[in-house]
């Protein structure tokens, strides 16, 4: 097993069955927590072998990997704590190389999960865009092979569009209430409709420079695999969220 602290606070314990046992507890004891991440079929790799490049400066390895997630959370000086079960991802992020500066243009990062497929998946404007996606049922990986540039549609391989967009005054700018994703591999298509329902922000300062975030929470995500032979597989429980970046980097320009 590994273990990685940050201090009192934090304290991450790595088993070799791949499981991971999360202890964590604020400075302020504004909450405390004890859950137990176990992955489901292969994590979702970006960077495996040949570093993913965001932008000629933000270089990066690592993996997402969704799975079962339970445990509990006690909030203040409550007493009883709140059992936690259901799922959640994990994310194994090396930076090589970061530039705030090419990172400043809108980026949607994130994940989808159903019980049939899992996927990860981002479009940096300014850069690259990249996908991976496992079938659970038939135990099969595809991705993208680092060719793919951001905001760009080559052979619709992977397009996000979005639409409804909404003010989000923490953010001082905007995102998109609706999310349309498509991503075409060798046996088929996976299509994914999802509903933005609330948002928290991170990174933000409001000073120059300021490349402030913001994660949006899914409460409806439908999804969609269409084979190759066109019949169409509905996709059941899914979940997820997407990590976006302002579109400009100065909040106040």
């Amino acid at each position: 097993r590994v273990i990685v602290t940050c201090g009192p606070s934090y304290r991450v314990t790595c088993y070799a069955d791949h499981s991971w046992h999360l202890e964590l507890q604020s400075k302020e004891n504004a909450y405390q927590a004890d859950l137990w991440h176990r992955p489901e079929g292969l994590p979702l790799w970006y960077g495996k072998t040949v570093p993913s490049a965001l932008t000629q400066h933000s270089i990066t390895y690592g993996y997402n990997w969704a799975g079962n997630v339970e445990g509990w959370i006690r909030l203040g000086a409550e007493e009883k704590a709140i059992a936690v079960k259901g799922l959640g991802i994990r994310e194994r992020y090396v930076a090589v190389d970061s530039s705030a500066a090419e990172l400043g243009a809108w980026e949607d990062w994130g994940w989808v999960a159903f019980d049939e497929v899992h996927c990860s998946l981002y479009d940096m404007r300014a850069g690259m865009k990249d996908f991976s996606v496992y079938n659970l049922l038939t135990k099969k990986h595809y991705a993208s092979d680092g060719t793919l540039r951001g905001g760009e549609h080559k052979g619709d391989v992977m397009n996000i569009s979005h639409s409804d967009w909404v003010f989000f005054r923490e953010l001082d700018g905007f995102f998109p209430e609706n999310y349309h994703i498509y991503i075409s591999t060798e046996d088929g298509v996976l299509h994914v409709k999802a509903h933005v329902a609330n948002a928290t922000t991170w990174g933000v300062t409001f000073q120059v420079p300021d490349n402030p975030l913001a994660t949006l929470m899914f409460d409806r995500v439908e999804g969609e695999w269409l084979h190759a032979d066109g019949t169409r597989q509905t996709l059941h429980n899914g979940r997820g969220t997407m990590s976006i970046r302002q579109w400009h980097a100065y909040p106040s320009v």
